[in-house]
């Protein structure tokens, strides 16, 4: 790669280059499933909260359960299970 000046990280200006500028978000229906998407994600987000939270507070253990359940685990499963009814 004669005469090619390569970048801040050494490689030349050519890699990455569609992935950078949105070349591969191209068609409306690959766009359109990342959208979809987002909500899984945050369902996901919702149900390791609600692992994490039996280990994060100093409560009783039945009280660590019901914060674990109502606000972790039940708002991400219904989430993501609305997400996959609507597909």
């Amino acid at each position: 790669m004669r005469g090619v000046r390569p970048d801040r990280l050494g490689l030349p200006p050519d890699v990455g280059k569609g992935f950078f500028l949105g070349h591969n978000m191209s068609s409306e229906e690959i766009r359109l499933s990342a959208i979809k998407s987002v909500p899984i994600a945050i369902g996901a987000i919702y149900l390791l909260t609600g692992t994490l939270i039996p280990f994060l507070t100093d409560q009783p253990m039945l009280v660590r359960f019901v914060w674990a359940i109502v606000f972790g685990l039940l708002p991400g499963l219904y989430i993501i299970a609305a997400c996959i009814r609507t597909r």
